[in-house]
C-alpha cells in the first residue's frame, strides 16, 4: 500500500505550565520515549509507505519535551523511505529560547504560537500556573522569532463573544504581518445563549470581515486564516463529507507510543489503532449521521469534530451542539466574504488565494 500524503501527530506530553480555562486536555505527568515514537512510526510508514510526510508537534505544551523534539527530527531526516517531510508544532509561546528557535529555523518547523489578545485578555483566558505572565513571555518569544526572520502563525481562542473584534484590532495591530486564527471555545460551556447573542456576534463579525477586506484591498494579503478554508469550501463546490482527516490519512502517536485518530481523542483507549478503520469508515459518512442527515449546511460542515462530539456527549458520532452553531455561524460569514469579494475582478481573487 503507498498513499501521497501522511499527518502524523506527535502527542509529546500531557503536562502544561499553563492553566487555560478552555482547555480540553486531561493533565498528567506524561511524556513519549523516542524509542516509543520510533517504533509505532516504522510500523506506520512500513505499512503506509507514504511519499510525503507532515509531522506536527502537540501536547500539552511541546516544547517541555524539546529534547524528544530534537531525537525525533535528527532521527526523521536520516530516515531513507520518506521524500518528502514538512514539520509543524502549535506552542503556548512562553518556552521559546535562542537554542529552540535556531533548530525551529535550522529546519524549518512551521511555528503556531497561542495568544488569545492583548494583555488582560490572554492572562485572563491562558494564566500561568506559576504566576507569573503568561502574555509577557509570549511577547518575548515572538520577539526572538522576529529577530531570527522565522516566520509564525497565531492562534487565538474566544471565551466572551463580545471581545472578539477586541482581539482582531490587537492581532491586525500588533502583528499585522501574521496570519491568525480566531475560533470559539469549543466545549459544554454555552458560547452563545440566544438569537439577539447570535445577531451581536454576526454584526461584529461583519466589522471585522469589512476592515480586513479594506487592508486587503490595499496590502493584497488576507490575514484571517479560517475564512480562506471556508471559502475554498463554497467555491470549490465540492461535498465536505467529514470535518477532518482524523483516522483517514491523518494519525497520532500518543505519549504512550499508540496510534489513535487523533490527538485529542489520544487518552481514550477505546480509540487505539485497531478501531481506525472502523472510525474511518464513519467519518467518510459523518454527515448521515441521524442528526445530519436533514442539516442543511451538512455539506459545508462534514458531521462537526469527533473529538468535540466526545467531550460533550460521550459519543463520537452525536455531533457537538456549539459545533452546529459555530458552523452556521461561519458559514453566513462566509458568504458575506464571498459576496464582498465576487464584486471585483479576478485579479482580486486570485490575490485572495495566494
Amino acid at each position: 500500500m503507498r498513499t501521497k500524503s501522511l499527518c502524523l501527530q506527535v502527542f509529546l506530553t500531557d503536562v502544561c505550565n499553563l492553566d487555560c480555562k478552555y482547555c480540553f486536555q486531561a493533565k498528567g505527568n506524561e511524556f513519549i520515549q523516542f524509542d516509543q515514537f520510533k517504533q509505532t512510526f516504522e510500523n506506520i510508514i512500513q505499512m503506509l509507505k507514504p511519499i510525503k510526510l507532515e509531522l506536527f508537534f502537540c501536547g500539552g505544551e511541546p516544547f517541555l519535551a524539546f529534547k524528544v523534539i530534537r531525537q525525533i527530527v535528527h532521527y526523521i531526516e536520516n530516515y531513507k523511505d520518506v521524500n518528502s517531510i514538512d514539520y509543524s508544532i502549535t506552542t503556548n509561546g512562553t518556552l521559546l529560547s535562542h537554542q529552540i528557535v535556531s533548530f525551529i529555523k535550522d529546519h524549518k518547523i512551521s511555528v503556531t504560537v497561542s495568544l488569545d489578545g492583548n494583555e488582560m485578555i490572554n492572562e485572563f483566558n491562558r494564566p500561568a500556573k506559576s504566576g507569573e505572565s503568561s502574555f509577557n513571555a509570549v511577547l518575548k518569544s515572538i520577539k526572538l522569532l522576529e529577530q531570527e526572520h522565522v516566520g509564525y502563525f497565531l492562534n487565538a481562542t474566544l471565551l466572551n463573544y463580545k471581545k472578539v473584534l477586541d482581539v482582531y484590532r490587537y492581532l491586525s495591530k500588533e502583528f499585522p504581518n501574521s496570519i491568525y486564527t480566531i475560533t470559539e471555545m469549543v466545549g459544554k460551556q454555552v458560547f452563545i445563549n440566544n438569537t439577539v447573542q447570535r445577531k451581536e456576534y454576526i454584526n461584529l463579525w461583519h466589522r471585522i470581515l469589512d476592515e480586513e477586506f479594506e487592508y486587503f484591498l490595499s496590502k493584497k494579503k488576507w490575514r484571517l486564516k479560517n475564512f480562506v478554508i471556508y471559502l475554498g469550501r463554497l467555491i470549490s463546490g465540492k461535498q465536505t463529507l467529514h470535518y477532518c482527516n482524523a483516522g483517514n490519512g491523518t494519525y497520532c502517536i500518543s505519549t504512550n507510543g499508540k496510534l489513535y485518530p487523533c490527538y485529542r481523542l489520544a487518552k481514550f483507549e477505546e480509540y487505539e489503532l485497531e478501531l481506525i478503520d472502523i472510525i474511518k469508515n464513519e467519518v467518510e459518512k459523518g454527515y448521515n449521521f441521524e442528526k445530519c442527515s436533514t442539516c442543511n449546511i451538512r455539506y459545508f460542515c462534514g458531521g462537526g469534530c469527533l473529538a468535540n462530539a466526545k467531550y460533550v456527549s460521550g459519543n463520537i458520532f452525536v455531533p457537538c451542539e456549539t459545533d452546529c452553531f459555530t458552523m452556521q455561524i461561519h458559514l453566513e460569514l462566509s458568504i458575506y466574504l464571498y459576496n464582498k469579494l465576487f464584486g471585483y475582478s479576478n485579479n482580486v481573487i486570485v490575490d485572495f488565494f495566494k
